[in-house]
């Protein structure tokens, strides 16, 4: 259950799970519609507003949607506060494939 006010009329009514997701307002003299997502952002937004904040991504400012992603901006790989480039990642991957080759090759032959 979740509390909606509506943006047309300003009256609340009570969402229960057997109502659509999106529809009409409940009142019979308006005729604006609800969306329980945005409603319960909304009042997300309003009990805990550090939640509402957006991610930026560390080397570019842009909006991210995580702290584990690749930023749309600048290209860059968000891992937590720091960043990496796509070819630092691939070039490291490189090397310690390379190393564990090595390391497997010299067990093999003792």
């Amino acid at each position: 259950m979740l509390k909606i006010r509506c943006s047309d009329c300003t009256k609340d009514f009570i969402w229960t799970d057997d109502m659509p997701i999106q529809g009409k307002c409940p009142n019979p003299d308006c005729d604006g519609g609800y969306d329980v997502h945005a409603a319960l952002q909304k009042s997300l937004a309003t009990r805990n507003p550090a939640a509402a904040e957006t991610l930026l991504c560390p080397a570019c400012g842009g909006p991210i949607h995580s702290r584990w992603t690749i930023c749309n901006g600048c290209g860059r790989i968000v891992a937590g506060a720091g960043t990496f480039r796509k070819r630092h990642v691939l070039i490291l991957t490189g090397v310690a494939l390379l190393f564990l080759s090595l390391v497997i090759r010299v067990w093999i032959r003792f």
